[in-house]
C-alpha cells in the first residue's frame, strides 16, 4: 500500500502536536508511577515487560534489553531498582538452572495493574467525547507503523 503525500503538512507542526502530545501523556504517567514509587518511565517499560512474560516463566536480562535497544548493564540497573523496591525478582529458568530468569512479584504484579488502570482511566478522561474508537486504533496503527520502521530503517538511528 503506497502512502499518501505528506506534501500538505507542515513537518514542524506534525511534529510540535507530537512533542505536545507527548508532554501530556508524559505528565500524566509521571504523576501515577510516582505515586507507585516508581522513578521513570524505564521503569514502568520494564516492569510492563517482566509483568507480561512472568506467565510463561519470566525473562532474561538481555531479553529485555533487547525489546527496549538499550544494553543490559542499564536494564540490570533498573531490575536491580525493581528488586529492591519488591516489584521483581530473579529465579532459576525451569528448563536450564545456570539461566536467570526475573519474574514480577506478586506485589510486582498488583502495582502493574494499577498503573495500567490509571493511565487507561485518565486517557479514557481526556479523549472522552473527543475521539472514536476508530479513530484510536487508526493512531494506534500509524504509531505502530512508525516504531516498526524505526527498526527498519538504520538511515533513522
Amino acid at each position: 500500500m503506497k502512502p499518501r503525500s505528506l506534501k500538505k503538512y507542515k513537518m514542524y507542526k506534525l511534529s510540535l502536536t507530537h512533542l505536545l502530545a507527548m508532554r501530556n501523556i508524559n505528565a500524566t504517567r509521571q504523576q501515577l508511577l510516582k505515586q507507585h514509587d516508581l522513578t521513570s518511565a524505564m521503569e514502568w517499560f520494564v516492569l510492563g515487560i517482566v509483568y507480561n512474560r512472568t506467565q510463561y516463566g519470566g525473562i532474561r536480562v538481555t531479553d529485555v534489553a533487547s525489546i527496549l535497544h538499550v544494553n543490559a548493564t542499564y536494564i540490570t540497573a533498573i531490575l536491580n531498582d525493581l528488586k529492591r523496591k519488591g516489584y521483581v525478582q530473579p529465579q532459576a529458568d525451569a528448563a536450564d538452572a545456570r539461566v536467570r530468569l526475573i519474574v514480577t512479584t506478586a506485589r510486582g504484579g498488583e502495582e502493574v495493574l494499577a498503573i495500567e488502570d490509571g493511565i487507561r482511566r485518565a486517557a479514557e478522561r481526556q479523549l472522552e467525547g473527543r475521539v472514536t474508537t476508530e479513530q484510536f486504533e487508526g493512531y494506534l496503527h500509524v504509531l505502530g507503523v512508525l516504531a516498526e520502521s524505526y527498526k527498519l530503517d538504520e538511515s533513522l538511528r
